[in-house]
């Protein structure tokens, strides 16, 4: 393994922690100085008075932060390591001031990587490890012997030595199951079976491929060898039978996120929508997979600031749904670290948000906006009479006949002049004649009138039958 070693440092001061690492390690260190490639048995130190990156299998100095903005150098490595190297990356926590790294720990959880916290009692200062651990998706919370012992073991381990596969490949049809034995076949299905009865989540329409990933992961996480080894490792383990599922909703967001399909949003579709609309028409939004809840507040923030700028006083009814309790919970209180003044502008933290300690907090006028609550898109009714479905990063975990079902609601719950917003890596696919491009590439679309009965009727008597 790599070892890049991202610190809080004081701009114009020289650093000499290159010199001091050097002495304890027979690896090399070396402070970077320029665009490295990264090598293994190497220690990498991010120098004081820059950022850090990671772009292919380079390390690349960028500037320390953008004007007006936190300076946030862990998360901004953390989310760029997450990007590249996806199961592969290992992002480590250690004491700290402050909540750097928190978002960044979060990003490389989500796309498959392993977490480590600090524990914070052996900590120096145990701020950054308590807001990583607090924030959730952190694996391993140990002391630094520990977590070096636990580094030598995954360093040789098969879910991370066998690399992230391809997306063409991992997402073929009937990948990785040519060589299943019945073992596998029968752990596989004793392992959906305990999500089924714990969480209330039927998994079993959900990409394969997916699951599995996020099964290996815990499995890598847990020691556990087989999958009915890791089904068997369930039977009673509460904890581990809702860390599991925490992972297969991969509820990892943020505010704003894609800009650019925020401001297309606001530009074509929010001014759209309250234009001409009669003052007592609520308008009405859905956000499915709300996951902790920056998406719906992020689109309420573009509702109020668009009907500021028309003096217009709407009503508006936003419901974020998800299949995680604790995700739900963190949404409604609404509170998140200062991390997030990476994507949210000072103006905006100024108008639509309190300062407390390390915290931000949504203000109760937009809370009081947004109802959160447990909802399974693919088996409880849908809401209805809907201007705005924005249902962002959802669809791509879903086999394309569940896509389908999905598509169909969607296209019953919306208004006939409604709009709907799906994620970059998301097409239509086969539901094409139910919504109408408006931006293709940002993946927003309008309703179609279609003739004949509702395609859900239809849609759901299949899924009914087979």
């Amino acid at each position: 393994m790599a070892y890049v070693l991202v610190q809080h440092l004081a701009p114009d001061h020289e650093s000499i922690l290159a010199e001091l690492l050097s002495e304890v390690t027979d690896m090399g260190v070396a402070e970077v100085k320029g665009d490295v490639r990264v090598r293994p048995n190497e220690v990498y130190v991010i120098p004081p008075s820059r950022g850090l990156i990671l772009e292919d299998d380079f390390l690349k100095l960028v500037p320390r932060t953008l004007p007006g903005t936190a300076h946030m150098p862990i998360d901004a490595f953390m989310k760029t390591l997450a990007d590249v190297r996806g199961r592969q990356a290992i992002g480590v926590i250690l004491s700290g001031m402050g909540t750097d790294g928190t978002l960044g720990l979060q990003a490389i959880e989500a796309a498959g990587g392993i977490a480590f916290a600090q524990e914070p009692t052996s900590a120096q200062s145990d701020s950054m490890p308590r807001s990583a651990i607090q924030a959730g998706g952190v694996d391993f919370i140990l002391s630094p012997e520990e977590i070096a012992g636990e580094l030598v073991r995954l360093g040789q381990h098969p879910y991370i030595v066998g690399g992230a596969p391809t997306p063409a490949a991992s997402e073929a049809p009937g990948a990785s199951t040519a060589e299943e034995s019945s073992d596998d076949r029968e752990g596989l299905a004793r392992i959906l079976e305990q999500l089924r009865a714990a969480g209330g989540t039927d998994f079993a329409a959900y990409k394969k491929t997916t699951l599995r990933r996020r099964i290996a992961r815990r499995m890598a996480v847990t020691r556990a060898e087989t999958l009915l080894g890791y089904a068997r490792l369930l039977e009673g383990n509460v904890a581990e039978v809702s860390a599991l599922h925490e992972d297969c909703l991969i509820s990892v967001t943020s505010f704003f996120r894609d800009p650019e399909v925020f401001d297309a949003l606001t530009e074509r579709v929010i001014s759209a929508l309250l234009e001409d609309r009669a003052s007592n028409a609520p308008l009405r939004v859905w956000v499915p997979g709300c996951a902790t809840g920056e998406e719906a507040y992020s689109i309420a923030m573009c509702l109020l600031e668009r009907m500021a700028k028309l003096s217009l006083n709407t009503t508006l009814q936003i419901f974020a749904t998800d299949l995680s309790e604790s995700a739900l919970a963190k949404a409604r209180e609404g509170k998140y670290v200062i991390n997030i003044a990476r994507d949210v502008s000072a103006e905006r933290l100024q108008r639509f948000f309190t300062k407390v300690g390390d915290y931000y907090q949504i203000s109760k006028t937009i809370r009081e906006i947004c109802v959160f609550a447990r909802h399974d898109l693919t088996r409880d009714p849908p809401y209805s009479r809907l201007d705005l479905i924005s249902c962002r990063n959802v669809l791509i975990y879903l086999e394309p006949r569940l896509q389908e079902v999905v598509f169909a609601t969607f296209h019953y719950a919306l208004k006939p002049n409604g709009y709907l917003v799906i994620g970059p890596a998301e097409t239509v696919g086969a539901s094409v004649p139910l919504f109408k491009a408006v931006d293709e590439k940002r993946r927003i679309y309008s309703r179609n009138t279609v003739d004949g009965a509702p395609r859900l009727l239809s849609v759901m008597g299949q899924r009914h039958h087979s």
